[in-house]
């Protein structure tokens, strides 16, 4: 549950610093663009990142 806390706050912090230097640049609709593959991909990134972290038997309860 932290490191889900964690992952979230750094997604949520370097997608507001994103924001804000992109439109200073006039680049709204790419980084609209980038963010929203992004956040379609999220689940799929979370999963790979924390199964090689914690491994896939916390995940699937396959801990005896």
């Amino acid at each position: 549950m932290v490191l889900n806390i964690i992952w979230g706050l750094l997604n949520l912090s370097l997608l507001v610093y994103g924001t804000n230097l992109f439109i200073k640049l006039g680049y709204e609709l790419p980084w609209v663009a980038g963010v929203l593959i992004y956040a379609s991909c999220y689940w799929i990134v979370t999963t790979i990142l924390f199964d090689a972290i914690i491994g896939d038997e916390i995940d699937h309860g396959t801990i005896k």
